[in-house]
């Protein structure tokens, strides 16, 4: 029993001073233990659990993006299907275009071949048809064949003209016949003054020659009648009588011709008027007209 006190008065004695540090260094141990495994516990949640999650997390975004990459990529090669059935419309427009551009310049040079023809056929009509009513300008009635002449013929002959070659003149662009028409008013007109000297000489010819011609009746008359008289009284003709008698009648001939001379003679001065009028009237046509 002693014995046992003293163990155990020996076992309380051990656990006094060397007992409560060896409690204090466990408790420290035990306090590192816990700063141990909280570091564990925090190395383990960087290093072991977040990349694990972060991971997952990744691997979620990827399976997203994929999809998402995946689901663009359809509509891509959507878009490019479209691109190239636009990019084919499109290169069969194009060609399309190229022809209808090839056949629109084909149209365009026989259009060009066929107007310069036409320009070439109308040149060609016209100069005939403005030589044909030069020709008729040529023609106008001539007033020196009348009883009298007409002071005021040559103002009438673009008339005339106009009503000879009227149809033809009515083929023409408007603009050329109404320069036609006005050039020959003009030229007529300007001539006007040459033409009523040459009616003023014809008259004075023309009585010149009645004169004459009346002068040569009445000798022819009393020459005549000096036969007569002879011839009733039996007596013989005068010396140089029928002589006489075929002078006198050569000459009235001669003068009577003459008037026709006069006649043809203003006729052919008041051609020359009209051929100088043409002319002018042509010149200054092919100079103003459009070709």
């Amino acid at each position: 029993m002693g014995r046992v006190l003293k163990k155990g008065s020996g076992s309380l004695g051990a656990s006094g001073p060397s007992g409560h540090s060896f409690d204090r260094w466990c408790n420290i141990a035990a306090q590192l233990s816990q700063v141990l495994l909280l570091g564990l516990g925090v190395f383990g949640y960087f290093y072991t659990v977040l990349p694990v999650y972060q991971k997952a997390v990744l691997d979620e975004d990827i399976a997203q993006k994929t999809l998402e990459v995946r689901q663009q990529e359809r509509r891509i090669g959507e878009l490019n299907k479209q691109i190239a059935s636009r990019e084919d419309a499109l290169s069969a427009k194009n060609s399309e275009l190229a022809a209808k551009d090839r056949d629109l310049s084909e149209v365009r040079t026989q259009a060009t071949a066929a107007k310069a023809e036409a320009r070439t056929n109308y040149t060609r009509l016209r100069s005939e048809y403005i030589g044909s009513a030069m020709a008729a300008l040529r023609n106008c009635p001539s007033p020196f064949f009348k009883r009298e002449p007409d002071g005021a013929e040559l103002l009438k002959c673009p008339e005339y003209v106009s009503r000879r070659v009227g149809p033809l003149l009515a083929q023409l662009r408007r603009e050329d016949s109404q320069l036609l028409t006005a050039l020959l008013g003009k030229y007529a007109a300007e001539s006007d003054a040459e033409y009523q000297k040459l009616v003023s000489k014809y008259r004075m010819d023309v009585e010149r020659v009645k004169s004459e011609i009346d002068r040569l009746q009445r000798e022819m008359d009393e020459s005549k009648a000096t036969g007569e008289k002879a011839k009733n009284e039996g007596k013989p003709f005068p010396p140089g009588y029928f002589t006489g008698s075929a002078g006198l009648f050569s000459a009235w001939s001669k003068a009577f011709l003459g008037e026709n001379e006069v006649r043809a003679n203003a006729d052919s001065s008041y051609r020359k008027i009209l051929d100088d009028v043409g002319g002018k009237v042509l010149a200054t046509f092919f100079e103003k007209a459009l070709p």
